[in-house]
């Protein structure tokens, strides 16, 4: 009787956690067909940082070959294109060659929330796609969750 109940008790808190964050191993986060996320997103903000969002901060993902996509948008200040690699058996995705233009804003802090911006996008290495909500994930466990809104 008391291994039916362990049973249980191990099947019912297999769920997803509610706060967000989830580690890598998770089936959730690996059930996204790559081919979804393309489209065009604005930046709603993070889980963890108080950095806020904003709709003129754009993303831009399109297919250049079956494995490869193209990313890119405007920030807070400049413009960034680059490339990510998507590895399907593992459900990864590799930020390569990031590159932005070279302006800076006479508002400091813009400046700080795209470098924050930035190597956040560069350190992404999973996301997820419910419904129009895109969310890109960092390290495992996930320490910091960039939210997008799809527009189209």
């Amino acid at each position: 009787m008391k291994k039916i109940i362990l049973i249980i008790f191990l099947l019912s808190s297999c769920g997803k956690p509610d706060n967000g964050i989830l580690p890598f191993g998770n089936n959730f986060i690996n059930k996204v067909q790559f081919d979804s996320i393309k489209g065009e997103y604005t930046f709603a903000g993070y889980v963890v940082s108080k950095t806020a969002g904003s709709e003129k901060v754009t993303l831009s993902i399109k297919g250049q070959s079956e494995n490869s996509y193209y990313l890119g948008g405007s920030s807070y200040v400049n413009q960034y294109g680059g490339n990510f690699i998507l590895n399907e058996k593992m459900g990864t995705v590799d930020v390569k060659e990031l590159v932005t233009t070279e302006m800076a804003s006479i508002d400091p802090q813009l400046n700080a929330a795209e470098a924050e911006y930035y190597q956040n996008l560069q350190n992404t290495k999973k996301f997820t796609l419910e419904g129009n909500i895109l969310k890109l994930y960092d390290t495992e466990p996930a320490t910091e969750i960039m939210i997008f809104n799809k527009i189209n």
